[in-house]
């Protein structure tokens, strides 16, 4: 991938997008450079571990649940205020710091408003049942997407379950697109 011109600019921008994020719910940045031709950012070392691994087998209290929606809100508010789409939340993408922050990474789908789009229209990224209906029609997408990724997110912490998961990754992305989750209730 290195050596793809289209593939080092993407990396570069949205590492230089994730650096001016300045906000204690995502990741910091400290340099984007290069080094022998290939690409490379420095972020600050995170102890804990991904939501994923965080929230797995566990039954989250409803306030937990909560205070982690709440700061992960205030960092996609962050990125979205400075024009930049996450387009990948799930999550394996946050991280709960070992003082219990909430902390969004991996900027590597981002896109940033107002720049060169290095990524063409039709072409579907993301993750496969945390996308939203346009990143699964191939639509171009703002931060409204990331907040129906989201939603994802937290119906997954307090049900346990995914609300689009299907049986194949085709069935997924049509549960995207047509289905209604099961209200949380039920």
């Amino acid at each position: 991938l290195c050596q793809d011109e289209d593939c080092r600019k993407r990396f570069k921008r949205e590492a230089q997008a994730a650096a001016k994020l300045d906000h204690p719910n995502i990741i910091s940045v400290f340099e984007v450079s290069e080094h022998n031709g290939r690409p490379y950012f420095a972020m600050a070392h995170v102890e804990g571990k991904s939501l994923k691994e965080f929230a797995s087998g566990k039954d989250l209290p409803i306030e937990q649940i909560l205070e982690l929606a709440i700061q992960i809100c205030d960092g996609l508010h962050a990125a979205h205020e400075k024009g930049v789409t996450h387009r990948d939340i799930k999550p394996s993408n946050i991280l709960i710091d070992s003082h219990g922050r909430a902390r969004i990474v991996d900027f590597g789908l981002a896109s940033v408003k107002d720049a060169d789009q290095l990524t063409k229209t039709g072409s579907t990224m993301g993750t496969v049942g945390y996308m939203s209906p346009e990143q699964v029609q191939g639509k171009e997408v703002d931060h409204r997407s990331d907040l129906f990724s989201f939603g994802v997110v937290l119906y997954e912490l307090i049900t346990k379950q995914n609300p689009f998961r299907r049986d194949s990754e085709a069935a997924t992305l049509k549960a995207v697109s047509d289905d209604t989750p099961e209200p949380l209730a039920r």
